[in-house]
Parts: C-alpha cells; sequence; structure tokens
C-alpha cells in the first residue's frame, strides 16, 4: 500500500474514533512531528466537514472503509486527490481574475481535535473535546486580514500588539482563533450563554490567543482587532460579552460592549443594483435582434435604455453593436435628482456640484416618472463621484432594492444622495418617516442597524475592501455557475429540485448545491465589533423573553460518579442555557402561555452529557413545555462521534438553512423565467413592446397602472 493511502485511512480511523487510547496517543505525537501528515489531516478534516454540511458524509464513508480493499481505499485516494486538484485549479484560476486583493493569511498549524476528560481544561475552561483551534502567523509590522473555517473575519491593523511594558512588537505573532458558531461547538466546549445567572441569546463565539515566541502578547487598546461574525438575521440589542472562567471551570459572561459595524467600500460592479427579476426577464427575449446570450452589458444597457425615449433607444439599438449608453454624464429628469452632490474628502463639509442638463427631447417619462428609481439615476451613481460614499457598499445594495419597490423610490434615493455626510442609519431614519407600509418596516430595520459611515471605517478600510471585493467577486462568479447549470435543467427537473429543497434534503442535488457559494461577512449579514483582549468573546443579547411571568418544567436528573451538564435548546432562537442541577433536580423556565414569546417555545430540546471514565453518556427529549410539566432524564453510552451526529440532527444548521433558501431562490427564478419564455415571445410582437414587459419589472407602480 502507497505511504499516502496508508496515511488515509490512519487519519480515517482517528477521525471515526477507531483507535485505541494508546494509538491514539501515538499517532497525534506523530501528526505534530510530521508536517507533511499536518496537511493531509487538515484536508482531510476540510473535506469531511464540508461533506457534513451537504449530505454526504456517508458516501464518504462508506467508501473510505473499504475494509481490506485496495480498490477501495484507491478509490477514496483518488477522490481526495481529485478535491485536491480540483480545488487548486480553481484557486489559481480565479486568482488570476481577482487582481489587487490580498488573500487572508492560510492557517500554518493544525491542533487535533481530541476527547478528554473532563478533568482537563482549556485555559481553565472544562471542555468535553479539546476545541480546534486555528493558527495563523502574522507580521504584526503590516496587519493581516484572517479567515476563520466558520467564516469568521478578523482584521489585524499594523502595530496591533504591546508587550507587558506597552511596547510595539514587531517579531512574528502567532494569532490563535477557536469559533463556536454552531450547537455542536457550544456543548462540546461546554459554552454555556449566561450572565451572572441571567439567560442569553447568542450569536456565536469565539476564542483568541495572541503569542509571540510562545509568550501571550496584548492587543493594543489604541490599535483593536475588528472583527465581523456571520449570522443569517441581525437581531437588536446585540452586544460583545467578555468571557470569564469561573472556579468550577465553566464560563461567565460579562462586561458588555456594545457592537459597532464599519461600512466597507466595494467595486461598484460587484454590486447588483438592478430591479429583483430584471436580469431574469431580459433572458425570455433571448435571442434578440443580433444578441444570442444574455450578457451583464446587454442587460445593464437596456435597463438604463428604460429611460430615454423609444424612438432614441431603437435608433442606438440599431446603430450600436453593443447596447451600451453614451458617455458623458447622464440626463435625469426632475430638478431633485438633475443636481446630483458629492462630498469632497470623507468628512468634509466642502460640496462639489455637478449639473446635468434634461430636457423633453430626451427623457421619456410616460407612465413610471414617479414610480420607483429612475434608470438613469442608478447610471448616475454608479461613477467614480460616489465610489468613496456609503453608496459603494453591500449595505446600501439592500437598500435599493426596496428602493426599487416604491412609488417614490427616486426621491428617497435623492435624500441619500444629499445626506453622503450622515450616518447610513441616519438617513434611514429620514427615510422611513416619509414611507408607509411594509417598506416603512424595512426602513426603519435598517435604521435599528445603527450603522454609521465610510470615514468612520480609520484603520481598518483598506483590509476591508480588498477582502470584501475579493469575496464578492468570487460570490458572483460562482453564482453565474449556479445559473448556468439551473438554466440547463428542463422543467421536470427544476420542479423536482425545488420538491427537494422545499422539503430541506439537500444529498441528491450536490452537482447544484456545491456550486453555491460559501458564505462570508462580505455577502451575507454579520455582527461586528473592535476588541483588544485575549480570551473568550462572546456576541449575545439578554434573553427578554423570561422576564415577566413563566412556566416550568420539572427535570429529575440520576447522580453520575463523574460530570454531567443539562442544557435546555430553544431550537427557535437558536439559544443554549444551561440548567442548574441540585440534589437530582433541576427547571427548564419558559415565558407564560399568553406571552407573545410562548408560540417559539413550543418545540423545544433538553439535551445532557455526562462522562464516567472513559465512557460518554447522552439523553435527548424534544418536547412541547405547555403541554409537559416534568420528566426524567435518562442516559444512554454513545461515542464522542455518535453525540456529534445526534447534536448535529437538531434540524438543520443556520448555514444549512441559508444555503437552501439561497437554492430555492435561484430555482423559482429559473422557473419562472422558463415559464415566461414562451408567454413573452409569443405575445411580442413590436419592439416596443418589449420595453414595456421590462418597465413592469423595473417599476412595479407601471404595472399596476397597465394592467387597469
Amino acid at each position: 500500500m502507497r505511504p499516502s493511502l496508508n496515511n488515509i485511512e490512519r487519519i480515517d480511523n482517528y477521525l471515526n474514533g477507531n483507535l485505541s487510547e494508546s494509538e491514539k496517543i501515538a499517532f497525534e505525537k506523530e501528526v505534530k512531528e510530521n508536517s507533511e501528515l499536518q496537511q493531509q489531516m487538515q484536508i482531510q478534516q476540510d473535506l469531511i466537514k464540508t461533506a457534513n454540511r451537504i449530505g454526504i458524509k456517508k458516501e464518504i464513508k462508506k467508501i473510505s472503509k473499504g475494509g481490506g480493499s485496495h480498490l477501495g481505499k484507491w478509490l477514496f485516494g483518488g477522490i481526495l486527490i481529485a478535491a485536491i486538484t480540483t480545488g487548486s485549479f480553481f484557486y489559481f484560476n480565479r486568482s488570476a481574475e481577482i487582481k489587487n486583493t490580498p488573500v487572508p493569511q492560510k492557517i500554518e498549524e493544525l491542533k487535533i481535535e481530541s476527547a478528554q476528560n473532563n478533568d482537563s481544561t482549556f485555559n481553565g475552561l472544562h471542555t468535553w473535546v479539546n476545541p480546534t483551534v486555528q493558527s495563523f502567523a502574522v507580521d504584526p509590522k503590516k496587519g493581516a486580514t484572517i479567515e476563520g473555517k466558520e467564516g469568521t473575519l478578523i482584521i489585524v491593523p499594523a502595530n496591533a500588539f504591546v508587550d507587558e511594558n506597552n511596547k510595539t512588537i514587531t517579531e512574528a505573532v502567532q494569532f490563535e482563533l477557536v469559533e463556536a458558531l454552531t450547537l455542536e461547538d457550544m456543548i462540546l466546549y461546554n459554552l454555556a450563554t449566561t450572565s451572572n445567572g441571567k439567560p442569553l441569546e447568542t450569536g456565536g463565539m469565539l476564542h483568541i490567543k495572541t503569542k509571540c515566541n510562545n509568550k501571550e502578547v496584548k492587543i493594543n487598546p489604541a490599535r483593536p482587532l475588528y472583527i465581523e461574525v456571520p449570522t443569517n438575521e441581525v437581531k437588536k440589542d446585540m452586544m460583545a460579552f467578555e468571557g470569564e472562567v469561573q472556579k468550577n471551570g465553566k464560563l461567565n459572561w460579562v462586561n458588555p460592549k456594545p457592537l459597532k459595524k464599519y461600512l466597507v467600500n466595494v467595486p461598484f460592479e460587484t454590486l447588483d443594483f438592478l430591479p429583483e427579476g430584471f436580469e431574469e426577464k431580459v433572458k425570455t427575449f433571448i435571442p434578440y435582434k443580433n444578441y444570442k446570450v444574455c450578457s451583464k452589458n446587454l442587460v445593464d444597457s437596456l435597463y438604463y435604455s428604460l429611460g430615454i425615449r423609444s424612438s432614441q433607444t431603437n435608433k442606438m439599438i440599431s446603430e450600436s453593436s453593443d447596447l451600451t449608453m453614451p458617455a458623458g454624464p447622464m440626463p435625469t429628469t426632475d430638478s431633485a435628482v438633475a443636481q446630483v452632490i458629492s462630498y469632497g474628502p470623507i468628512g468634509s463639509t466642502k460640496r462639489m456640484s455637478q449639473k446635468y442638463t434634461a430636457t423633453s427631447s430626451n427623457i421619456d417619462v410616460t407612465n413610471y416618472s414617479e414610480c420607483g428609481i429612475k434608470p438613469l439615476s442608478i447610471k448616475t451613481i454608479k461613477t467614480p463621484t460616489f465610489s468613496q460614499t456609503f453608496l459603494a457598499t453591500k449595505e446600501f445594495e439592500d437598500r435599493v432594492a426596496q428602493l426599487h419597490q416604491l412609488e417614490n423610490g427616486d426621491a428617497m434615493l435623492k435624500l441619500y444622495i444629499d445626506n453622503l455626510a450622515k450616518d447610513l442609519s441616519q438617513v434611514d431614519s429620514i427615510v422611513s418617516k416619509k414611507i408607509s407600509g411594509k417598506s416603512k418596516s424595512a426602513f426603519e430595520k435598517f435604521a435599528a442597524q445603527k450603522l454609521t459611515n465610510i470615514k468612520d471605517t480609520q484603520i481598518y478600510q483598506a483590509q476591508l475592501s480588498a477582502y470584501y471585493s475579493q469575496k464578492r467577486q468570487e460570490y458572483n462568479y460562482q453564482m453565474g455557475k449556479l445559473k448556468t447549470e439551473l438554466e440547463k435543467a428542463n422543467n421536470t427537473e427544476l420542479n423536482q429540485l425545488y420538491q427537494k429543497l422545499n422539503g430541506k434534503q439537500m444529498i441528491s442535488d450536490k452537482k447544484y448545491v456545491n456550486l453555491l457559494p460559501a458564505n462570508s461577512v462580505a455577502t451575507s449579514n454579520s455582527y461586528a465589533f473592535t476588541w483588544a483582549k485575549n480570551d473568550w468573546v462572546n456576541i449575545d443579547c439578554y434573553l427578554h423573553i423570561l422576564e415577566g411571568r413563566i412556566v416550568s418544567v420539572n427535570l429529575s436528573v440520576p447522580k453520575t460518579t463523574g460530570t454531567s451538564e443539562v442544557y435546555q435548546w430553544l431550537n427557535t432562537i437558536k439559544n443554549l442555557t444551561p440548567l442548574q442541577v441540585e440534589n437530582g433536580a433541576a427547571k427548564a423556565v419558559f415565558p407564560d402561555p399568553s406571552s407573545i414569546y410562548a408560540q417559539q417555545m413550543k418545540n423545544t430540546f433538553c439535551i445532557s452529557v455526562a462522562k464516567n471514565g472513559e465512557l460518554y453518556q447522552w439523553f435527548e427529549k424534544q418536547y412541547n413545555p405547555y403541554a409537559t410539566k416534568e420528566f426524567a432524564v435518562v442516559y444512554e453510552t454513545k461515542s464522542i462521534s455518535e453525540i456529534r451526529e445526534r447534536i448535529r440532527s437538531f434540524g438543520v444548521t443556520q448555514d444549512v438553512e441559508k444555503r437552501i433558501a439561497d437554492m430555492e431562490k435561484e430555482v423559482l427564478k429559473i422557473q419562472k423565467m422558463k415559464e415566461d419564455i414562451a408567454k413573452v415571445q409569443a405575445r411580442i410582437k413590436k419592439e416596443n413592446e418589449m420595453r414595456n414587459e421590462l418597465k413592469k419589472v423595473a417599476f412595479k407602480c407601471y404595472e399596476m397602472a397597465t394592467a387597469h
């Protein structure tokens, strides 16, 4: 057997807990001393972790455990080699496409995770397993952009570390990171969420340690780390809590500080300012004239052309090989937007004006002059004039999507343009007071995010912009590949795929699911804050739903000769709360049935882990606390790998939920597009009608007006 395949089998046996204690200790020692074996270990862990997320772990394990069959092991080695080769090819080719964007620091050292007795600790914290530590080498003179395996982004500014005498560190610093963003990690690392006895609702936990020459160094409070933690939903009142390890080896979360998220400039070409569904509608007209494919340039040009009279558009289309708008300042349609205002250096109050003249001869304002956003307004803001303002951010992309839905969307866009020196949240608040309905609620939520301005990023902007730009380009590239593949599928295949996704099944759809871009803070929501301390940090808010009248469920817990913990998992709000056990009894509390929060509590879990010697014990119970008054904890012996599988079974993780939702959204878009193709092309007989169809997508009130 080749050495590489032998190593793969040994790594697999280790990761699946098939080694004896002596074999495990010997193997761990060998890994620490063998850099090549470390690399193989990391690759295999990453592959298995990815497989878990998309539901193919069983297939990999089946191949990898081919017994004495050389064929089975050869196949598994081939899968690894193919995955590594494919990943390398994609990485180097994508790197060539993304210019002037530094790649985040790579992990240099892998700390192996292994089950160990609960009398062992991780920096004083009792854990069920040894946390996985990611280690990065940082040049403190230059700083670093660090991305954790679970998507955490850490910006280390230059000269961020000092010694005990507050002297700036210039030698290489080892930056260690532990991410605990999943239920599995929270339980196995024993990271419960309470602050001085009060329950907290968590958004994720991290552990940070910085060392130079194996000696811990401090983070300079004047140049703190900037951290973003990914989340599907941003909840209000979240704060950053400091972890305090108590004498009993458990964590207490103290000293909360407000979160502060900085806005980051990204290239306009990575942002999508078009109305939702516009690109898909354009595709229903392809082939059109001499266009056999739907390019981004074609889509943009057709959208911008909606701001020009039909006669001019037709002339431009017939005379041009591509639908590009004329160079120079673009005309606008009213005096409010005719004067586009930009600001000087960030923070300056000096205004520079650039006036664009609008004439009735080149503007078609029929039916939609006051509906949504004028296309030429979008064309105008996507210029260098605004590239260093909050208009060139992913956060403003979200706001544009909402502005397209407003009858006075263009006037509201003008408010943002007129107030570029203000915090983004301040303008959000101004807009929310001028609109009503669902959109009002959307902009109130925007205002509640309390986002500041580009100028406030200070020492982080260059690194943040480079990271965000790279990630968004990668995201757009991958989404393009996914859409292309989905468009190849016929209606039956698309419908079957949607039904599986709607049932939260992704196992059979690897060819599409694998094309979904990985989540990152550059393309999704995140919590952000600055931090200048080595130790645990937790994104939390106080769990107010348990204030006031409550009901309780009584638990009887057997005494164990080892150690045990009992947790309440409120899966609907993703919260893990430890239960206090006294004299074999514990109590779980819930809001009164009359509370508005009671509905969220009807599907909850009790989880307990215990360990006697080398044996793990496990208990789980799903129940409705308003129908159950008491129950007993009854343990059963399980391996640590079995416990991991059970924890993962409590519904899909937030990451998988988002990936399923993203895929469902794309499938629905393609389904609708395919349905429209036959209808639209059968109905379209004049080029003018094409403009009307596009207007219905671009301007919602135009669609309502033409329907009557």
